[in-house]
């Protein structure tokens, strides 16, 4: 989670923050949208094929 980007960190044991950070997500419809957007970036960077394409492409340049 990037903070302010794609989600929002907190302490798991935090439920004050937690219900802080929800209502502003839910109350904030440019927020999720922003947030969900940064989330599917980082979905997509992070994501299992890109990786392996990534980690295949580096390996490659030992091959050569």
């Amino acid at each position: 989670v990037k903070e302010g980007v794609s989600g929002f960190q907190f302490d798991p044991a935090d439920a004050e923050t937690l219900s802080l950070r929800m209502r502003e997500i839910l109350g904030d419809e440019a927020l999720r949208a922003k947030l969900g957007a940064g989330a599917r970036e980082l979905a997509v960077h992070w994501c299992t094929l890109r990786s392996g394409r990534r980690v295949a492409d580096w390996l490659m340049q030992f091959a050569a």
